[in-house]
């Protein structure tokens, strides 16, 4: 089931990379299909959760798109996207925070109401995005 977490959490990260743009903006559709991924799927949640309790036991589920957000947020703030005083290395740690409480959440909470784990998501992130961005009234993609 870890193997088919990881592999459908890649299969999103590689469609979501591969529509391009600003990278802020796909880091952005991003976090949000992953946290989509997270409440619909349960092998994600699966891979993701073992990766929390199983710490060093095998390939970690954050691998699988981790690596990625870091690359596109370093390009974001090569590109003038971000906000000058904006370091994307505790950013990247930060959107890794953010995520693994969506699993946390999802778990409890996907059941009571479908859709509201990744709207929680979609607003913490809206939050973020309007004080790392260096035009923070830049719209959201959806």
């Amino acid at each position: 089931m870890e193997d088919s977490g990881r592999a459908a959490t890649r299969r999103v990260v590689e469609c979501v990379t591969a529509r391009g743009g600003p990278a802020l903006d796909t880091v952005s559709s991003l976090v949000l299909a992953l946290g989509r991924l997270i409440e619909t799927d349960a092998a994600v949640r699966a891979a993701a959760r073992l990766t929390q309790e199983r710490v060093g036991a095998g390939p970690e589920w954050c691998g699988c798109w981790l690596p990625d957000v870091e690359e596109l947020l370093e390009q974001a703030a090569e590109e003038g996207q971000l906000h000058p005083e904006v370091d994307p290395r505790p950013l990247t740690q930060l959107t890794g925070h953010l995520v693994g409480g969506v699993v946390a959440r999802a778990r409890r909470d996907r059941a009571d109401r479908p859709g509201a784990v990744v709207g929680e998501l979609g607003e913490l992130w809206c939050l973020i995005r309007r004080r790392v961005a260096a035009r923070p009234e830049a719209e959201m993609p959806k």
